[in-house]
């Protein structure tokens, strides 16, 4: 009977060594998913300052994603701070469901510099995978910077309504035998539905799907936010690329879909593109 009461206290003791130390392991793993999600969907660097779990949620602080080389502005997007809400009844299934991503503090930074531009190699990589819901991110790489993937354990994610407030870009644009422009926009909050419901079947989207929405969304209404103020052919290539991205995005889940579901697509991009021209001409 004497051995009971030493049985109870380390039973105590194991229990409260899990309590303290299982937030800070859920914690680096988020953080391991997200530095191999954004370096997989971009093809650049990525790095995370912390992760902290909550009982709700898990909070974000210091993301970084670098420049491709041969940039000299501080990185392509640093990040102040972010939360995403999770239902905790969801962490069992393969998709987790988050009702609320919200981004607070997002700084993008657009150079172009001997002709080249610092979003260019990122686009071209999200094309490349097709990446985010229905494209090639969702699978495992069949090459290129992280052979890891960005897979954290098989999950998806599926983020009900995202919101990206204090938004600034950062221009600084040296064109060849010009002189150099530079330019701070404050971009007006953005809010995304329903990330990772592409196709309609509430399966998620992956990390690297969640950094692709993300950067899109961000640099489209960077354009936006920047109207006359941005020089004519930037305008001109950052629209062109970001359609490209969106197209292949589109092409992934286009071949998941049966022919109804096609054509239902085929009319929302349509009517997407028109929404979009109407938006570049104010």
């Amino acid at each position: 009977m004497k051995r009971f009461p030493k049985i109870l206290v380390v039973l105590v003791v194991v229990l409260l060594l899990v309590v303290l130390t299982a937030p800070r392991l859920i914690g680096g793993l988020v953080a391991t998913a997200v530095r191999k999600g954004g370096t997989y969907a971009l093809g650049t660097g990525t790095e995370l300052d912390s992760a902290s779990v909550q009982l709700d949620g898990v909070e974000l602080r210091g993301l970084r994603v670098d420049n491709p080389p041969g940039f000299d502005t501080p990185a392509f997007v640093q990040l102040g701070q972010a939360r995403l809400e999770v239902d905790l009844a969801s962490l069992r299934s393969e998709t987790v469901v988050s009702p609320l991503f919200l981004i607070d503090g997002l700084d993008v930074y657009i150079e172009r510099k001997d002709g080249k531009t610092n979003y260019s190699p990122i686009l071209e990589r999200l094309e490349e995978l097709g990446a985010g819901e229905g494209g090639a991110g969702d699978d495992e790489p069949a090459g290129g910077d992280d052979q890891d993937g960005d897979d954290p354990g098989g999950k998806t994610f599926l983020v009900r309504k995202v919101q990206i407030r204090g938004v600034k870009a950062h221009l600084d644009l040296l064109p060849l035998g010009g002189e150099r422009t530079t330019l701070t926009l404050d971009v007006p909050p953005l809010e995304l539905e329903d990330v990772g419901n592409a196709g309609g079947d509430d399966s998620g989207t992956t990390v690297a799907g969640l950094f692709d929405r993300i950067v899109r969304a961000t640099l489209d209404a960077t354009l936006e936010a920047g109207g006359d103020q941005l020089p004519a052919d930037l305008v001109a290539d950052l629209q062109g690329r970001l359609e490209g991205v969106l197209e292949a995005e589109l092409e992934g889940v286009r071949g998941k879909l049966d022919d109804g579901a096609r054509d239902a697509l085929d009319r929302l991009e349509s009517d997407l593109e028109k929404k979009l021209g109407d938006a570049l001409k104010r």
